[in-house]
């Protein structure tokens, strides 16, 4: 680690692809940063997932590029358990259907081998539907491939298949993907940013349903059309398309906000996960940050789909001048330069020619704090500050038994057979959350039931509480049930 009169350093790992980090480099170089090595640096850019004995290392000050438990999301195989797991616990919540079985914004996923029984009775159901096979943890376009018999799909491990969304809307005849550059600037309070402009990710060849053959026609990666003999990468900004849409009468705000919608309840359905791997590594909230693509696809009706949310997006300039590359230079220049300021790394950007939109926390989004699974007193400032006023969870039971015995009470996971044996103190605070007792009043009745000479201070009582509440929400036996809680 530097210090005060050392200049600080960065650290790309063992990454080959300089271009990936090519901004990183240049925003820090010109800021008198120099070049570290695995010892000595402040700040890393690593591509792929750092090895575990990179973060056992992870020093104060030194701040990292990736999250761990960030897979829960940025792995194919996983993205959709987690949002099923998630979706069960925002089924109390105005605005769920209590009965769906996935997100809204997900198409129906399969992971392989142990789903193929559920594909095969959702292809019975649907038989016109076809499917898109993909390996769990590639990238790039990689071993994408079409099929309308799920006889032909893999039956061993390795491999995700979605319903085929085959109604896309189209540019100029072109089926297209939208890429959205989302950051976690930070995970404790959570803060989930999306970053004002991004890319539109065309196909090479004109939209056809019935060519189901044509990779450049159904597939939108540019590292894929990029070997189109007959076509090649085309690069439109996230703005250019906004007008675009406007033009053709649509509101492209109203998108935008749907898919606001799409990128913070992803990212809540990891936050849990993420912070607990964390604390497991020992590592500090503000230690880390990431940077994350999420691919929307937009249907014919202008709803948007998601179908990934990827690790490290391309920060490469895919297309060549002639069709938005230098557009496609100046965009990827200003998103690494104004993340490092959203993460703390520099103070100011050099030429912030856009900016960071704060999804979460907002005054505007008050639904969203009961889809954190286990919100703490950090997030309660960060909540408070949004909204303008106080703010205490409330809990319900969930997936649990209860079960009074001599030596006291027990809470049995109806899921996974985990026995739990609180203490008195927090059996206690058990039955009032239980009864519907927000966090905070709960705590304020904790210092006045405790006799006087050793009652905590509210302070304290509140710390027990929260961290109480939190690990048995944490563990799935608590869940929040209210929208927005005023004390």
């Amino acid at each position: 680690m530097s210090n005060a009169d050392q200049p600080l350093r960065y650290w790309l790992g063992d990454d080959d692809d300089p271009e990936q980090a090519r901004f990183f480099v240049e925003a820090l170089s010109a800021r008198g940063w120099l070049a570290g090595d695995s010892t000595h640096w402040d700040a890393a850019w690593i591509t792929p997932m750092p090895a575990p004995a990179v973060y056992q290392r992870l020093a104060p000050g030194q701040t990292i590029n990736h999250i761990p438990g960030n897979n829960q999301i940025t792995v194919k195989s996983a993205l959709h358990q987690t949002l099923q797991t998630a979706l069960r616990r925002w089924q109390n919540l105005p605005g769920h259907d209590p009965q769906a079985q996935w997100p809204s914004f997900l198409p129906a996923t399969f992971n392989m081998p142990e789903d193929f029984a559920a594909l095969q009775a959702a292809a019975n159901t649907s038989p016109d539907s076809a499917w898109i096979v993909k390996p769990a943890n590639a990238a790039r376009g990689e071993g994408i491939y079409l099929t309308d018999s799920v006889a032909e799909v893999p039956q061993h491990s390795g491999w995700v298949v979605q319903r085929y969304l085959d109604q896309p809307h189209t540019l100029d005849g072109y089926k297209y993907v939208l890429r959205l550059y989302v950051l976690i600037s930070s995970l404790e309070p959570l803060c989930i940013e999306r970053f004002n402009e991004g890319s539109v990710k065309l196909a090479s060849a004109p939209w056809d349903p019935a060519e189901r053959d044509n990779v450049y026609a159904y597939l939108t990666n540019p590292d894929v059309n990029a070997r189109n003999p007959d076509g090649g990468v085309t690069f439109l900004s996230l703005s250019a398309y906004a007008e675009r849409l406007r033009q053709a009468g649509h509101d492209p705000e109203r998108l935008m906000a749907s898919i606001d919608a799409v990128i913070v309840q992803t990212v809540m359905a990891a936050a849990s996960g993420m912070r607990e791997r964390c604390a497991q590594a020992g590592i500090a909230p503000n230690q880390v940050y990431e940077l994350l693509g999420l691919d929307c696809l937009i249907d014919a009706n202008l709803k948007p789909w998601l179908l990934e949310c990827n690790l490290s997006p391309s920060l490469e300039i895919c297309a060549d001048v002639a069709t938005g590359g230098r557009a496609e230079h100046v965009m990827k220049k200003a998103l690494v330069d104004d993340l490092l300021v959203r993460v703390g790394i520099v103070n100011e950007p050099s030429n912030a020619t856009h900016q960071f939109k704060r999804l979460f926390p907002a005054a505007d989004s008050p639904a969203y704090w009961s889809m954190l699974a286990a919100p703490s007193l950090i997030d309660q400032i960060a909540a408070q500050s949004a909204l303008g006023h106080d703010w205490s969870p409330v809990y319900a039971p969930w997936q649990v038994e209860e079960r009074y015995q001599q030596d006291g009470l027990k809470l049995v996971h109806t899921v996974t057979g985990e026995v739990f044996a609180p203490n008195a103190t927090a059996s206690w605070i058990w039955l009032q959350a239980a009864s519907g007792m927000a966090a905070d009043s709960i705590a304020a009745a904790l210092v006045e039931t405790v006799a006087s000479d050793s009652a905590p201070s509210l302070g304290q009582a509140r710390q027990e509480v929260w961290a109480v509440l939190g690990q048995w929400a944490q563990s799935g036996l608590l869940r929040q049930t209210e929208v927005n809680s005023r004390l």
